[in-house]
């Protein structure tokens, strides 16, 4: 078996990468340059280690090159980063709720749960949609009420309800859904089960 590291290479080293990967027939290799632009944006913005211009370009090819692949959701995931690049550079207030809701990805998901409901939400219903601990929900919770995200509310007793504020509805709006992937992606990303998780792992192989 062959593997192939993303980590230690820049983002543009990296789309090469992956589309030497791809010609040689390593179809997880869309996955594996995913997570890492991922991670790249998100390391930018919360330490600006990244170049931006040279990030931005990475991001420009790797979109161009999976949308003339027809590979989605790529194509669609990978323009959107760039939007959201530009969008950052331009808001330093966007940037900086971007860095809160944090690189493992929870948080981002959770605000976009609460964005896309009609109705604020219980702790112990997020626990079901996002399949974590009461004490995990309650963390994420204060995560994004301390940045301004969300706020809680009580209905009297003791239940305790979840919903964005302004911002966190701006914000929340901006982060993109969990995509549903074919058949082959699944497999290939099968841990991965929404746009942000896992940032803190650049590390990808290609087996």
């Amino acid at each position: 078996m062959s593997s192939l590291q993303f980590v230690d290479l820049s983002p543009t080293e990296s789309v090469e990468r992956a589309q030497q990967a791809v010609a040689e027939g390593h179809t997880d290799a869309w996955g594996a340059l995913d997570r890492h632009l991922r991670w790249s944006l998100i390391s930018h913005l919360q330490n600006r280690t990244e170049n931006q211009d040279a990030l931005g370009v990475a991001l420009l090819q790797a979109s161009r090159w999976a949308d003339h692949e027809e590979r989605e959701p790529w194509a669609t995931r990978w323009a959107y980063l760039l939007e959201l690049l530009r969008d950052a550079d331009r808001q330093p207030a966007l940037a900086s709720e971007l860095r809160a809701v944090g690189p493992e990805g929870r948080a981002a998901e959770m605000l976009r749960i609460l964005v896309d409901h009609p109705n604020p939400l219980r702790p112990t219903e997020l626990v079901e949609r996002m399949g974590l601990s009461i004490q995990q929900i309650s963390n994420l919770g204060r995560k994004l009420e301390t940045a301004g995200l969300i706020s809680r509310r009580s209905s009297g007793g003791k239940a305790i309800w979840l919903l964005p504020t302004a911002r966190g509805f701006k914000l929340g709006e901006l982060l993109p859904a969990p995509s549903p992937l074919s058949k082959e992606e699944e497999i290939d990303e099968a841990p991965e089960t929404s746009f942000w998780q896992k940032l803190d792992e650049p590390v990808a192989k290609i087996a």
